[in-house]
């Protein structure tokens, strides 16, 4: 098989590095779809107060909206920066990443603390933990970020049509 077939270095690292960022994007759209925080119930039993809330999805805690968006220009940024090798694409990657993974570590702190705004706004009773939703969307940003420095290392500046000195 000649070089020219197989395509050169840079070529399979992109396609290695899109594939890692196809990867993270599917892991933070099942994360978001499966439950986010376990809920185990609280020690003491007053009559007529709940002992414990229902776990929730990052969907009904509100924040796994903005995983699922931002997964979803992960995919579309790492496809488009294959076909056109723009680096502005990559880029845009690299943010989409990079809100997941603030999203999701904030989220995984603020569980455990009732004061937090997920907290109340899921009204949870008892003592919360993250689940496993909640850590895949984690490792998703961190899967995202390392496909998108990735495909930025793989993908060369455009150079100026100038002359060469």
């Amino acid at each position: 098989m000649t070089r020219a077939a197989r395509g050169d270095y840079f070529d399979r690292a992109r396609t290695l590095s899109a594939s890692v960022c196809l990867a993270a994007s599917a892991t933070g759209i099942i994360g978001s779809l499966l439950p986010w925080v376990t809920i185990t119930p609280a020690p003491l039993a007053v009559p007529g107060v709940r002992r414990r809330s229902q776990p929730f999805t990052g969907l009904e805690a509100g924040d796994g909206w903005y995983i699922v968006s931002a997964a979803v220009v992960i995919a579309v940024a790492a496809m488009l920066s294959m076909t056109t090798r723009r680096r502005a694409y990559i880029w845009l990657c690299l943010l989409a990443s990079i809100l997941i993974g603030a999203v999701a570590i904030s989220d995984v702190r603020a569980i455990e603390d009732t004061a937090s705004s997920i907290s109340r706004r899921m009204d949870i009773v008892g003592d919360a933990d993250p689940a496993i939703g909640l850590w895949l969307v984690a490792a998703s940003g961190v899967i995202g970020l390392l496909g998108s420095v990735g495909l930025l290392t793989a993908t060369p500046k455009e150079r100026s049509s100038g002359t060469e000195p």
